[in-house]
């Protein structure tokens, strides 16, 4: 049976292959966003413009009338201003003028230790000069017996008494100076005798052989606390040499 049937040739038949000409997934989607996005803002281009803005409307001020108080009261305050500032521009210029007055008491009270300093200074030079030409206490002229008596109110007297120790028949004659120490608000001052006398006298004159007796009152400055009495001889005639004696200050009864 084989043999009388012809040969049968059994051929494969091959499955067409389908090409899929549709766009991937993920592209589709972003083109339909794209157009959802685009449609969106053409809506709102469109529809803006319809939209008219909202105006806000400001009620007006109501305009109440002046009333007579109210300007009586305005009228008041301004005095009242107007004297407050007159007042502060008082007290200005007072406090200005006092600080004026206050600059030159300074400046008074600053020339008047420049000049007391000055004149110590002065009196320093005088006594050493004094003493260089006078020597010691020791000398042919004695000065000794002093003694002070408060009289009241400042005033001090004093008395005591130069002598020579080698007298002739010559008479000595010459200037008896005076010269206080002490302190002012612990400040160290010197004073002369005419600046502690009411005549100014710079002094006591001398005319003796023997002795002389010299006394005054003095008048002790605000405040002042003497501690040293400076007394000084000096004679006319240079040559026969004078004296100084310093006397601490102590206050005793007059001698007899």
């Amino acid at each position: 049976m084989r043999k009388g049937m012809g040969q049968v040739k059994v051929r494969r038949i091959r499955q067409p292959h389908i090409i899929d000409s549709r766009p991937t997934g993920r592209l589709g989607l972003l083109l339909v966003l794209l157009v959802v996005a685009l449609g969106s803002w053409g809506y709102l281009a469109l529809d803006l413009p319809r939209e008219q803005p909202t105006s806000i409307k400001v009620p007006a001020p109501a305009n109440e009338p002046v009333k007579p108080s109210d300007l009586d009261s305005i009228e008041q305050n301004r005095a009242t201003l107007a004297d407050e500032t007159a007042e502060l521009e008082q007290r200005l210029q007072s406090l200005s003028e006092d600080r004026q007055a206050q600059s030159e008491a300074v400046r008074q009270a600053q020339d008047e230790i420049r000049q007391l300093q000055s004149e110590n200074a002065k009196l320093r030079s005088q006594i050493a000069f004094l003493t260089q030409l006078f020597g010691g206490d020791d000398g042919p002229i004695t000065i000794s017996d002093l003694a002070l008596s408060s009289e009241g109110e400042g005033s001090v007297r004093y008395w005591f008494k130069v002598s020579r120790t080698n007298a002739d028949e010559d008479m000595l004659t010459g200037q008896v100076r005076m010269q206080l120490r002490g302190t002012i608000d612990d400040q160290e001052r010197y004073f002369s005798l005419s600046e502690l006398t009411e005549n100014g006298d710079d002094g006591h004159r001398l005319g003796f052989r023997h002795f002389q007796e010299i006394d005054g009152t003095i008048k002790l400055p605000q405040n002042f606390l003497p501690e040293e009495l400076l007394v000084i001889v000096v004679p006319d005639d240079k040559a026969k040499g004078g004296a100084r004696r310093q006397f601490e200050w102590k206050l005793s009864e007059e001698p007899d």
